[in-house]
């Protein structure tokens, strides 16, 4: 409720640490999920954060389009239920294993268990988030471009206050000191549909929590396509921000591009 109505969302998910998520947790946000999802002005996605430690792979926020799937833990630590114990995964790549092929699109997160991407899986993950209440790790995007990820690139909250959509940066310094980011997405409808292939089409792009609208384009196509140009691109920009734009960086090695403002 919060998520629509106060936080002014689209689209969101419910992120429990998956080593303190019970089964009847996940019954009850598969529930939840069902009763929220309204196309056209509300959609949101069972999910849960693959909680394992950064050798494991590290936090990885995972969604599913689906709500009939099972819960795999990267441990049983905090459960006092052990019937479903062998569902556990303890490592990102037995995650991807189990999910291959499937409608599940994994995030890697700066947490409290900060992800390792050198065991990034393209299928399985369009997107990499680079801002939420833990702060922005511009680090981690340049990594993924420096190692040749074809991927977008997302923000959240995380804030562990209930608040997606609206939480204020807090008063301690370092964790939790900024505010939560939001993921823009062009999708053609607001539907499950419409917001997962925008997702998994890498057209989206994040921001540390401004309501910002921004097309970018090159030679006509949008961001997250992959194109051939025979010579120098042209990129568009158009931008509704919240002040004057004060610089654009676009980094780029090769021939000479046109910036059209």
């Amino acid at each position: 409720t919060f998520a629509r109505d106060v936080g002014a969302l689209e689209f969101t998910t419910h992120q429990g640490n998956c080593f303190e998520v019970t089964l009847e947790d996940m019954e009850a946000l598969k529930e939840r999920t069902r009763a929220f999802h309204e196309p056209g002005r509300f959609i949101p996605f069972l999910g849960y954060e693959w909680s394992g430690t950064t050798p494991m792979g590290g936090d990885h926020a995972l969604f599913f389009f689906d709500e009939d799937v099972a819960l795999h833990r990267c441990s049983h630590w905090l459960q006092t239920d052990l019937s479903d114990a062998e569902n556990d995964r303890d490592h990102i790549t037995k995650i991807y294993d189990t999910f291959r092929g499937t409608r599940m699109i994994s995030y890697p997160h700066i947490g409290g268990r900060p992800s390792d991407i050198s065991f990034h899986e393209p299928e399985l993950e369009p997107v990499i988030e680079i801002h939420s209440k833990h702060g922005t790790f511009e680090w981690f995007l340049e990594e993924s471009i420096e190692r040749g990820y074809r991927v977008g690139f997302a923000a959240g909250s995380d804030d562990h206050y209930g608040h997606p959509g609206a939480v204020y940066p807090g008063p301690q310094i370092g964790h939790f000191a900024t505010g939560n980011g939001l993921t823009a997405i062009y999708a053609e409808e607001l539907t499950r549909e419409g917001v997962w292939g925008a997702l998994k089409a890498r057209r989206c792009y994040a921001t540390n929590g401004a309501r910002i609208l921004l097309k970018f384009q090159v030679n006509g196509h949008w961001m997250g396509e992959e194109i051939e140009s025979e010579g120098p691109p042209r990129i568009r920009v158009e931008a509704a921000g919240t002040g004057p734009i004060e610089r654009i960086e676009v980094p780029f090695e090769g021939e000479q591009i046109q910036i059209l403002l």
